[in-house]
């Protein structure tokens, strides 16, 4: 495998685990309600952050050590999109008193 593929590739995979971490993060930080009734400064670390610096990590991993961490990683967050329902950080609407 060249270098190129090989970095192109630790890129990726560290961007998908830090767009999976950051998602864990802000969707724990979260009020409870769905995404796009929340403020569009929750989103940012959601959309820019997490994947920059994990494509970053990704990208200048050179140690065994380093890219055995990466693809734990990876594998960890695709298990994590794989097994947990969607909407598991969100509650229902409270409950609006009405005629019955």
């Amino acid at each position: 495998m060249s270098p190129r593929l090989r970095r192109s590739l630790l890129a990726s995979a560290g961007a998908f685990a830090g767009f999976s971490i950051a998602w864990i993060v802000v969707c724990l930080g979260n009020s409870g309600d769905a995404f796009p009734q929340g403020p569009a400064r929750v989103m940012l670390p959601l959309l820019l952050v997490g994947p920059s610096l994990g494509a970053l990590a990704g990208s200048r991993a050179d140690s065994r050590l380093a890219v055995a961490t990466l693809l734990a990683l990876a594998t960890l967050s695709l298990t994590f999109w794989a097994l947990v329902p969607d909407g598991w950080w969100a509650v229902g609407a409270p409950p609006m008193p009405g005629a019955k």
